[in-house]
Formats: C-alpha cells, structure tokens, sequence
C-alpha cells in the first residue's frame, strides 16, 4: 500500500501482533502471545525451528568450515537463504551537529538489497564491497567499524569530523537530528544573497564526507570492494519530505503500543520513517519497528 506525501490519514493500534517470519514464499502469522526480541518478533515454532537468532540475525555461531552445523541450518533454510547468500556493505552518514557526523556500519542480503540501506533514513548512503557468504561478511563489517573509529575526532572532508563510528544506531534518534539540521532550514544573509541555505551547504558537506570515506573503505578492502563503488544522496533524491510542514516539535515513535490512535497529515517519508504531522507535533514512526502488528489505517483525504 502506498500512502503518498500530502494523505490525511487516521491511525490506531488494535492490540494484536503475528509473527512475521517470510519462509518459502508466505508469512507465518502465527499470533504472539510474546515477543522474545523486538529485533526479531517471530512465534515461539518458528523460533524453535532455527539453529540461534544471532544466525538470522546476521551474526554466525559457527566457522565456515564447520557449516551446517546441524540439521536447523538446513530445514530452517537459514544455510541456503541467509549464510550462503552474498553481502553488499555499506555506510550511512548522519549529521550530529553543523561540523560532525555519526557513521554507522552495514550489511545487506544480497537478496534483500537495497532494502536495509533505504529503511535506515540516513542522508547519504555509500556502498563499497560486496562479500560472498556472511562469514566473509562479518569480517569485513567488523573490520570496516574498527577502521572508521581510528578516524574518530578527525576531520575527513569539508571541515566535517566524524564523531562515532559503529554498526549500531537507533533510527529514530539520528533521523530527528538530520531532520533537525536538514529539513528545518535556516535562513541567513547568504540565503537572501546567493540563494542557498545552510541545510543544502550542509548536504553537499555530507556528500562529500561519502566520497572520503568511501575511497578510504575500498583502499583498506581491495578483495571485496567493488569496481562501480555508489555514494548516494539519498535525502535529496529518495526521500519526500514537504519542509513547509515540518515542526520542530518531535514525538518520536518506535514501539507500536504507543499508538492508540493518531490522524494527521503525512508530510513526508524518511526510509521507513513516516513524518505525521498532527496539529502542532511531528510525529516521526518508524514502520520498520511495527513488523506484525495489526494496524487500522484509513486515508481520509
């Protein structure tokens, strides 16, 4: 369903979760009755039926060499359709302040991709290596986070310091501080004069900080990296925001029992982000964190 930039919608929570687990074409949708991990909100069978969650995850409990390690690798299909599967890599950038940005380490299913690099709302997106299996993939993601933190403290580009590095990172919570220093845009002398604003002076800053750190990621990973290497100005050219809508005033919603009933306007989508806006607050939901959760939407207008 498609709910475009502009809909008046009405939103409510109907207090019921099934398990999300896609497997051999279908959903399972089994009701839960609890959620394990919020990461991975799958029913009680369908959690019995893998080898670890750290394996679906992303994060393997076994060598290469070793795998499959038992039977659940192979009945769950998580040998076939995940470890085996190739990884691209990548990198979102988000600025934490007009001069500094947090770096935040990936990895996606080649069967997936792009998907994870979109959902993530960050403004711009590099990809630089593609790996063959997760094992490979792990490595190389480790490695990429380990070499980012030397740079720490450092100026890498236009003035623009990298703050943190790391492959963990809270949507909602860098999402509201791009939207702060790139959707609420401030105005000066210079905007009057040249025409520009601080938020755009600020984009191209970012996209600069893109092509450094992905020439230093494919210097450090020669094996993996890949020949055609993409920086991408996701926030310009992906995401639809109306700026005449926004509002500095942010409620930020990533568990979907906050929701008891909202309508608003949507005025825009960052990755998985839906930007409602409702009376005098902007409400930010990340749709990524509702996966099974039995929602009554209507588009009013």
């Amino acid at each position: 369903m498609e709910i475009p930039v502009g809909s008046r919608i009405e939103l409510r929570y109907l207090g019921r979760r099934f398990c999300s687990r896609f497997v051999r074409g279908r959903y399972c949708l089994n009701p839960l009755t609890r959620v394990r991990t919020e990461a991975l909100p799958w029913c009680d069978r369908c959690l019995s039926e893998i080898p670890s969650i750290k394996c679906v995850l992303g994060d393997p409990q076994c060598s290469e060499e070793e795998a499959p390690k038992s039977r659940k690798c192979v009945n769950s299909g998580v040998f076939e359709e995940r470890c085996r599967v190739p990884r691209y890599h990548y990198v979102l950038i988000y600025p934490v302040s007009p001069s500094s940005v947090y770096i935040k380490v990936g990895i996606n299913r080649e069967t997936t991709f792009p998907t994870r690099v979109l959902e993530q709302g960050a403004p711009i997106a590099v990809v630089y290596a593609r790996t063959p299996n997760v094992w490979k993939g792990r490595v190389l993601e480790l490695g990429s986070r380990e070499v980012l933190r030397k740079l720490e403290g450092r100026s890498i580009a236009e003035g623009i310091r990298i703050a943190h590095a790391s492959e963990v990172k809270k949507t909602l919570s860098v999402v509201s501080t791009s939207l702060k220093y790139l959707g609420l845009q401030t105005y000066s002398l210079d905007t009057f004069l040249l025409g520009t604003t601080e938020a755009s002076n600020l984009l191209d800053k970012l996209v600069s900080v893109g092509r450094a750190v992905c020439k230093y990621l494919v210097e450090q990973f020669r094996e993996f990296a890949l020949e055609n290497s993409l920086v991408l100005n996701l926030w310009s050219h992906v995401y639809l925001i109306d700026q005449s809508k926004l509002t500095s005033n942010f409620v930020a919603v990533d568990s979907v029992e906050r929701i008891s009933s909202l309508e608003g306007e949507v005025v825009g989508w960052i990755g998985s982000v839906m930007l409602l806006r409702c009376r005098d607050a902007l409400y930010l939901l990340n749709f990524h964190r509702f996966s099974g959760s039995l929602l009554r939407l209507r588009v009013t207008q």
